[in-house]
């Protein structure tokens, strides 16, 4: 019988810090409002996230965008009108562009086991070292 390979989840956090060798967690600057009993996702965490849409996070920190991607409810005329043969597509607003020839991002690779899958996609974890 052959079995049907799964991939493993990879689980990434971006930052313009180049030298982290522990992942401290910290709480969030703008809190959110939270459903009740999530407001802990306010507090000290570490955030990660999947693969699959690790591109919402190659652009620097203060940097308006609007991303799209397709969902398995796109419906391909929509997908090839939107995207054509890519992945995703971002619309970067104009004062970005300064930005993009002088900041730099990181992207670490964390344990997926550490985390905690709290919203589709995005993973909570404790302190990690790097």
């Amino acid at each position: 019988m052959m079995t049907e390979y799964v991939p493993q989840k990879r689980l990434f956090h971006f930052s313009d810090d180049p030298t982290i060798n522990t992942f401290i967690p910290r709480p969030v600057k703008v809190p959110s409002r939270r459903t009740s009993g999530m407001e802990w996702l306010n507090g000290p965490l570490v955030w990660a996230i999947e693969e699959e849409v690790d591109f919402m996070y190659l652009f620097p920190r203060d940097c308006p965008r609007i991303l799209i991607w397709p969902t398995s409810e796109t419906i391909p005329e929509d997908k090839h009108t939107w995207l054509g043969e890519h992945r995703a597509a971002a619309y970067v607003h104009y004062t970005c562009s300064d930005l993009f020839s002088t900041a730099s991002i990181y992207r670490y690779e964390l344990p997926i086991d550490t985390f905690e899958e709290v919203a589709r996609r995005r993973h909570v974890g404790e302190s990690y070292p790097g």
